[in-house]
């Protein structure tokens, strides 16, 4: 993944080019969270977001290669204590971007914000990424890449 993000797009951005949490199973990348500063400008986060995608469309892309053929990836951007989950989709040669919901999460900075995180909705789109995305999508790709596995 990262060599073909390199070898299209070079250096981004002056945070680097790292994926800041990559999930993979054995070799084989999930999904990516970008995690940002509080305080970073718009200008950065925006390039931080874009870089995102791209991470999203490389995964999709080794996907395809080993046979997986429902290839959108779900990541997520934190900035501070604020997140946004959403869903990358090929679309012929780019890729698109949606919101997997229309609400923002929004983490807990200190005890008294840990009710709140409980009853709203953040906590659910977060179990949401982990449960409907990371661990059905990572049943699929095992599956194929096993099977790949045992025929060679």
């Amino acid at each position: 993944m990262r060599q073909l993000q390199t070898s299209e797009y070079g250096d981004v951005s002056d945070a680097g080019r790292k994926a800041d949490c990559l999930f993979m199973f054995q070799q084989i990348e999930l999904s990516n969270i970008e995690f940002k500063c509080e305080n970073i400008s718009p200008r950065e986060i925006a390039i931080q977001n874009r870089k995102n995608i791209r991470l999203a469309r490389c995964i999709q892309e080794s996907h395809v290669a080993i046979g997986v053929t429902s290839s959108s990836v779900h990541v997520a951007d934190v900035a501070g204590f604020v997140g946004m989950f959403y869903q990358v989709r090929p679309m012929g040669e780019i890729a698109i971007a949606g919101r997997i919901a229309p609400e923002t999460v929004h983490l807990p900075r200190n005890k008294g914000d840990l009710l709140n995180f409980l009853e709203d909705s953040s906590l659910a789109i977060i179990w949401n990424f982990i449960v409907s995305h990371l661990c059905s999508y990572f049943v699929v790709v095992t599956h194929i890449a096993t099977t790949k596995i045992h025929y060679y």
